[in-house]
């Protein structure tokens, strides 16, 4: 695909793919919409868990669909600020990375140059901790997730392009094999609330909250992995109209191969199945 660097309405770089005319980031701000729908809400999740007060705990994060870097990197930030201000003990963030395209991953270094990562720069400059080891893996996140082990994240950022525009990463198989490699207990979080999103997650097991809106968008989800003890009552369930139906079918793609037209009218064609007038 074809690129530009844009910048957003807090001043932070973000990329245009000119081939889908989409940006990577909501207008309201990169670095804003990855703190927000990202950083937070991971961090909220572990405080509310009791995770952030384990002895020499590493946490273990898939970020799909990488991109820039932004939401590994704000998580990063956010859990070094947090162990400056009530020292928690985690030590270590193990982050596998799957991004398929050159040109975003070469930009990584422009994205931790501005203003609003210079934590970030000091903190490699003291050893700070939780130290950050990185994999990325440039291949299609189909294949990445047939790789995932059972049981093996706590956390998943996944932030693809819309759903309107890339149907085949957004599909309930790859929802089941999130659901199977996270612990339980664990979460993805994404900005996308289309309905065949959340179809899809729910399909997978997945129980959906809500997490902070930005700009104009609605409120984002986390999607939740159910534990034996319950979230507390800070997080905020997403209210499913079950009288549309329709809108609530996934995007399946079994043999996670299909391009995303076949995709599309897969769904289609199920959704006249319930409604055939």
């Amino acid at each position: 695909m074809k690129f530009r660097l844009v910048t957003t309405s807090d001043g932070s770089a973000s990329l245009h793919a000119d081939d889908l005319d989409e940006r990577f980031h909501n207008p309201a701000g990169a670095y804003l919409e990855a703190r927000q729908n990202y950083a937070l809400p991971a961090l909220a999740l572990l405080k509310s868990q009791g995770r952030l007060d384990r002895d020499d705990e590493t946490l273990h994060l898939l970020d799909a669909c990488f991109g820039l870097g932004y939401n590994t990197y704000a998580f990063l930030q956010a859990l070094r600020f947090e162990r400056h201000a009530t020292h928690p003990k985690i030590s270590h963030l193990k982050v596998t990375a799957i991004e398929l395209d050159d040109e975003p991953l070469s930009l990584v270094p422009q994205i931790l140059s501005q203003p609003c990562f210079a934590s970030i720069k000091d903190d490699e400059q003291s050893d700070a901790t939780p130290r950050l080891d990185l994999d990325i893996k440039q291949e299609d996140l189909r294949k990445s997730v047939q790789e995932l082990l059972p049981n093996s994240l706590d956390l998943i950022f996944h932030d693809a392009f819309s759903p309107r525009k890339m149907q085949h990463l957004w599909t309930k198989e790859i929802f089941d094999r999130y659901f199977a490699a996270l612990r339980p207990g664990g979460a993805l979080f994404t900005y996308a609330t289309a309905n065949a999103v959340k179809g899809g997650l729910l399909a997978a097991g997945f129980t959906l909250y809500k997490t902070a809106a930005v700009g104009t968008k609605p409120p984002a989800l986390m999607a939740y992995k159910p534990a034996d003890a319950d979230l507390d009552a800070s997080f905020e369930l997403v209210s499913i109209d079950l009288s549309k139906p329709k809108s609530l079918i996934p995007f399946k793609d079994p043999s996670l191969s299909a391009d995303r037209q076949d995709i599309e009218k897969r769904r289609i064609e199920e959704q006249a199945l319930l409604d055939p007038k």
